[in-house]
This record gives structure tokens, sequence and C-alpha cells, in this order.
């Protein structure tokens, strides 16, 4: 049995840290650790962390999602394989031996489809569509587990403040590690959609999506995304 560390990003998400992290405490599942690694909170959000007292807990030197996964691993995981997981999901109650039955397989990368926690068709259509593994589907929102040694020898996660989930994943294909989706649903806060019409959302995803495939600096990507939508955390 191989030991899963649990590494959860966060920046002002007094929402959800206190579910996700409930989630895992109360996981019948081990053995397993969980790193939250904070970018600067400025909410309740570390308050709500401090109550479970085997978490622990990560003081980023960077404000960048990226950065806090790669320095928290690096600095705290213990475990053969890391779960990278974002505040604002659920994983499925069987990602242990998921993760682990992958591991037997000699898989050591993949993930999850995703559905929103929404009842509007649209988002349906779009929970609908992650069933299919195609880069452009993926992302952290399904959360992403991979083992310590392919982590290591991708120098982790590259430096940057957006599309570092599809771009790990890529360099993992690159190097002959096929990204395993597992027919199960991460439950995804729609949040962003409560502030935002449904297409413009999708037309600004796309927009990062291309940039991304010619290259585009992850920066003017990130300054484009966030000019054209209004993020519930920006």
């Amino acid at each position: 049995m191989y030991k899963v560390s649990i590494i959860i990003p966060i920046l002002n998400e007094e929402m959800f840290i206190d579910r996700i992290l409930s989630f895992f405490a109360n996981s019948e599942f081990s053995p397993h650790e969980i790193i939250v690694s904070d970018g600067g909170s400025e909410d309740s959000s570390l308050q709500l962390v401090r109550k479970y007292t085997s978490v622990k807990i990560h003081h980023s030197s960077k404000k960048c999602r990226a950065a806090q996964m790669n320095e928290a691993a690096k600095l705290y995981a213990t475990g053969e394989v890391y779960y990278f997981v974002h505040a604002d999901v659920v994983p499925p109650k069987t990602w242990f031996t998921d993760i682990q039955e992958s591991l037997k397989e000699k898989i050591n990368i993949g993930g999850y489809r995703f559905k929103f926690d929404s009842t509007r068709p649209l988002l349906k259509l779009n929970s609908w569509m992650t069933r299919f593994n195609i880069l452009s589907f993926r992302g952290g929102d399904q959360t992403i587990f991979i083992t310590r040694e392919l982590f290591k020898a991708l120098n982790g996660y590259k430096d940057w403040s957006i599309m570092e989930e599809y771009d790990l994943i890529k360099r993992a294909g690159e190097l002959g590690s096929s990204y395993k989706l597992i027919q199960k649903d991460v439950l995804v806060s729609a949040r962003k959609y409560d502030n935002n019409n449904y297409f413009k959302i999708n037309f600004a995803n796309l927009l990062s999506w291309l940039k991304f495939r010619l290259g585009v600096d992850h920066r003017k990507i990130k300054a484009s995304y966030f000019n054209r939508i209004n993020h519930p955390k920006a």
C-alpha cells in the first residue's frame, strides 16, 4: 500500500476549506497525510485549517498556486504519491483505493471526470464532456495524482500563474506517462458561473487553451482571462 500525500493549495478559501478537510480527515483510508499550502490568506481559512491538528500547514513564499504546490511537495510530502486537490472540490469516496489500484497497474499520473454542483443544463454538458480523456478537458478541478518519482522527474509544476496543470499532464505524456482518466466524478464548485455568463466563461477558457497551445506566456494568458470574467476570488 502506497502512502498518499494530499496537497491542497489555498488562498482565501474560508467557504470551502472546512468541507474538504473534513472529507479527508474522516476518510476511512490510510496511510495518507494532508498538507495545506497557503498563499497568504486574509480571511479565516487558516483558523479553520488549524482545527485539524494532524494537517500540516505551509506558508508559501509566493501567492501562486503552482509555487504553493511545489513548495509543499518538496518540504513536507513524505508519500510515494502526491494527490493535488483544489479546496472547492470533493473527490469520490473511493479516491484512496482508486489511486492504489492505478499504481498497481503501473499508472503514475491520473485523475477523474468532474461534475459541477449545479443543475444548470449547460453545466451538465460541460461535466459530461470531461468523460473523454482529452487534454483540453483536464486540469486541476478534477484533482491530479502523480507519483513522487514522476513529479521529481518533471521538476514539479512550472512556476506559472495559470494552466500549470495542463502543462504538467502534457509534459508527463512527453516522458511516456499516459494520464489515466478514472470514470468517476469529482464534485466541483460552480462559483465562477454565479457572477458570469456561461458563454463568457467558456469563451475565456477556450482563448486560454488556444494561447497555451500556441506557447503564449502564462502571465499574458492570465491577464487576458481575468479581463474577460469576474472571478469570485479576483
